[in-house]
């Protein structure tokens, strides 16, 4: 039991600022996790009405922010499936329009034939236009045994200056 005119609360500093400027005569000595108030009160009945009214006000405080975390949750919650529902609208919409005008640009009644001969003729329009058709496609002068046969005569951090090669694994 704490001494007659202290009195020990576990409410953390939040509460224990709200409990001070709504209790007079009370000070408040810790801002830790044990708020430690005094009075000038030198009866054991006052300290225990007061330690009754800060864990009403605990109790109350625990309720409303547990209740506003509810609320917070549900509403994020709410968003993120307002998104997403309006995401697949989006995508399914876009993606319907893309079939179409692929299907509209190559045409309905092309077949497997007719596709390949049309790409044929824009790659070689390309070809001819001097632009790759294939950027992606790496040009390999020498395997890595020509590699090791040419330059193994060479001695360790030796270099040779306007020589290009170019390599890949087999």
């Amino acid at each position: 039991m704490l001494p007659t005119g202290t009195l020990c609360c576990r409410t953390g500093t939040l509460n224990c600022r709200q409990v001070l400027s709504a209790v007079d005569g009370y000070t408040l000595l810790s801002t830790n996790r044990h708020c430690y108030w005094t009075t000038s009160a030198s009866r054991a009945d006052d300290c225990f009405f007061l330690y009754l009214y800060l864990v009403f006000l605990t109790l109350d405080f625990n309720i409303a922010s547990a209740l506003k975390k509810e609320l917070r949750n549900k509403q994020k919650e709410d968003g993120w499936r307002r998104k997403e529902e309006e995401k697949a609208q989006n995508f399914a919409a876009t993606a319907s329009s893309h079939v179409q005008n692929s299907l509209a640009a190559d045409g309905d009644d092309m077949d497997p034939v007719q596709y390949f001969a049309n790409r044929i003729k824009a790659v070689n329009a390309l070809k001819t236009a001097g632009i790759n058709p294939y950027p992606h496609k790496f040009h390999v002068s020498m395997s890595i045994l020509e590699y090791e046969k040419k330059y193994s005569g060479l001695n360790p951090g030796e270099c040779l200056e306007n020589v290009e090669v170019s390599l890949a694994d087999m």
